[in-house]
This record gives C-alpha cells, sequence and structure tokens, in this order.
C-alpha cells in the first residue's frame, strides 16, 4: 500500500459511486477504441494489475469495493476521448499524470471535483 494512502479499514469513508455509475463508466471505456488501461485499488488495499477488458473483467469484484479506479491512456488523442467520456458519466474524480482517477470513496475530510461535460449556453433573449 503507498505510503500516502490512508489504510481503508481504519479510515472513514464515504461513497461517491454506486453501482449505475460504475456500470456507465465501464460501458463507456468499453465503448472506446482502443479502449484504456485500468487498475482498482479496493477497499481492502488489493490493488489488480493493468487490463483492458471493461466488459467482463472490470465487473468480477463487488463495485462496493472499489476505492478508486485508475485509467491509464496510452497517448493525447485517448486521453481525450476518455476525458470525454468521463466528462459524459459525470463522476468524481481527478487527472493524474498516466491519466484519471475515478474515486468509489472519498476520505473523511476529502475533496473532489467531478469529471463533467461543461455546456455552454447562450440566452436567446437579452436579461433586460
Amino acid at each position: 500500500m503507498p505510503a500516502t494512502l490512508k489504510d481503508p479499514s481504519t479510515a472513514m469513508l464515504y461513497p461517491a459511486m454506486n453501482d449505475t455509475k460504475w456500470d456507465e463508466v465501464r460501458l463507456a471505456m468499453y465503448a472506446l477504441q482502443p479502449r484504456p488501461a485500468y487498475a482498482v485499488l479496493s477497499t481492502n488495499g488489493h490493488r489488480s494489475g493493468w487490463d483492458r477488458e471493461w466488459f467482463y473483467h472490470f465487473r468480477t469484484e463487488p463495485y462496493a469495493t472499489i476505492l478508486y479506479v485508475d485509467i491509464r491512456t496510452d497517448d493525447p488523442a485517448q486521453h481525450e476521448r476518455v476525458r470525454a467520456a468521463l466528462r459524459q458519466v459525470h463522476v468524481p474524480g481527478e487527472e493524474t499524470p498516466e491519466g484519471f482517477r475515478v474515486f468509489g470513496y472519498l476520505y473523511a475530510g476529502q475533496a473532489a471535483d467531478y469529471l463533467k461535460q461543461f455546456r455552454c449556453s447562450v440566452p436567446t433573449t437579452k436579461p433586460w
């Protein structure tokens, strides 16, 4: 376990995702070509190896055990496609040097932004 990671068994964790949101992430990443790699850190401290099979492998463990998922992108174009997909799904996460991290749980006092789709709306009438 990395030195900066709190021990999940003794830390106060708050859920940031549910099964529906994890399925939305899974299907969004499955739809991308090429598919990005991912690694899961579970609440028991186990970190999976890197995998690219999102449809079956990603859901082999219960979603409720996912502390976070790291998503690794291979190049700038894939990075932008993954960013767009995660923003569309609207999940709590952050960009990392390798790609993205999507949080399943947050520690007490931990802040996280949502990766979201930004929309610019132009008013059709003048406000005055």
